[in-house]
């Protein structure tokens, strides 16, 4: 990750390659994701797939989730979320919420609302629990969609399981909530914040909520 973060791509695949040569007994997935990962935050995804092809069995290490999901990332990064889709059926392993988030994620980002809703009930299908980021993206897609009310009750939902909110959680809702020009609801919302204790009101609920009633 050292080296993704400081772009500093040569460095990361010398250090593979080195790895691969020498066959280390205690190579692990975790050094086929750091690769992955390398060649994801640099753009680079042309390689990102011919190293997923390839290194595995250079490296002597069975794929999980865990990679699936950064080649996963690769295509919704290139826009090409059919191929993401079709991806998903078919890598192998099995999927998990990460998975799904990454799906849901994508299609939130492209409006596209049919797409967004086949997930979620392949997800409510197999039983799968979300997590934060499950929420968050559930919440923004009601919120977009003008249905503020279903997106409080799908707050108040995770609270009720034990996930805790973070601040996108509510700045969400009270921004959809202005957008419908509901000031009463976003009063409410604003005022959980407070009274839930999860997170402290930023500077973006104030500005919402100033910034379309005036206050």
């Amino acid at each position: 990750m050292l080296y993704s973060n400081a772009g500093m791509v040569e460095q990361a695949l010398q250090t593979l390659d080195e790895l691969s040569q020498k066959r280390y007994s205690n190579v692990t997935e975790k050094s086929l994701c750091a690769i992955l990962t390398v060649y994801l935050n640099n753009g680079m995804f042309e390689q990102l797939h011919d190293c997923f092809n390839t290194l595995p069995a250079k490296l002597g290490v069975k794929p999980t989730v865990v990679s699936h999901n950064l080649v996963l990332k690769a295509f919704v990064k290139e826009n090409k979320i059919e191929s993401a889709r079709e991806w998903v059926e078919k890598m192998g392993v099995s999927p998990n919420i990460d998975t799904y988030n990454i799906l849901l994620g994508a299609y939130l980002k492209n409006g596209d609302q049919s797409g967004f809703d086949g997930v979620m009930k392949e997800v409510l299908k197999k039983g799968i629990e979300g997590n934060l980021t499950t929420y968050n993206h559930r919440i923004s897609s009601l919120s977009k969609s003008k249905e503020c009310a279903r997106a409080k009750k799908l707050l108040d939902e995770m609270v009720s399981k034990g996930l805790k909110p973070n601040a996108a959680s509510y700045n969400t809702i009270v921004d959809g909530f202005c957008r419908i020009g509901d000031s009463e609801s976003a009063e409410k919302v604003s005022d959980k914040i407070l009274s839930d204790g999860y997170v402290l009101p930023c500077s973006f609920t104030c500005y919402s909520f100033d910034s379309e009633y005036g206050e």
